[in-house]
């Protein structure tokens, strides 16, 4: 007996199917769009450190992996320290920015994030109306009702100088870190290929065929013939 499974959807079914489709497709390339972005930037940061080995390996200043990477791990670090100080000082701007306005104010525990998303469109997520069950998923079924809009508030102007310049500190640092990593690997890649020994490509035959009708340099006699 031949079995079939049927599988009706209302309109309701239909339209969530379409929305979890196109999410899942709008998701999948964005996901695509970003791990492209950052093996960009890693090759990018990656070649930096050829900049600080280039001199030393072609004037053979250092001549074994070992050295290489010992030299190339200084330079890293060295490299990385320099480029993450504008990140601890824009930190330490914020630092002494929040200890004085909670020193005056004496609120420790003032909700920054809350303050500055007054500068933003605000949807009310928690709307039971905007979420169906699709199969046993909730899914989102329409947009959000709006809540609030962008708009100014003088009580908050801490709010809005710390969030930027603790987010500048945290990406430049997290930029800075990545650029280290790649660096890293590309050192790492370099160690074993300057002074790796291979035969690829390389045939005896071929070799010896080539010396056997290579032109004669000068008062040179062309051997005997066997």
């Amino acid at each position: 007996m031949n079995s079939y499974l049927f599988i009706s959807f209302n309109e309701s079914d239909k339209k969530l199917l379409i929305i979890a489709i196109v999410f899942l497709v709008i998701l999948l390339l964005l996901l695509g769009l970003l791990g492209m972005a950052i093996r960009q930037v890693t090759a990018s940061f990656g070649k930096q450190i050829d900049q600080e080995i280039h001199d030393v390996v072609v004037y053979r200043i250092i001549d074994n992996p070992k050295d290489l990477f010992r030299y190339g791990w200084k330079k890293n670090n060295r490299r990385f320290f320099k480029e993450s100080l504008p990140a601890f000082l824009i930190f330490a701007i914020s630092l002494i920015l929040y200890i004085t306005y909670s020193a005056i104010t004496g609120n420790w525990h003032e909700d920054y994030l809350a303050h500055f998303s007054t500068l933003f469109w605000t949807w009310d997520w928690n709307d039971p109306s905007i979420w169906s069950n699709f199969w046993g998923l909730t899914l989102l079924s329409s947009w959000p009702p709006l809540v609030s809009s962008p708009h100014w508030v003088n009580e908050y102007w801490a709010s809005y100088l710390l969030i930027p310049l603790w987010s500048a500190s945290i990406i430049y640092f997290a930029l800075v870190t990545q650029a280290w990593i790649a660096r890293f690997i590309y050192l790492n890649r370099r160690t074993k290929t300057v002074y790796e020994k291979t035969l690829e490509g390389f045939n005896f035959y071929d070799q010896e065929k080539g010396a056997e009708t290579a032109p004669l340099k000068p008062n040179e006699e062309k051997p005997l013939e066997k």
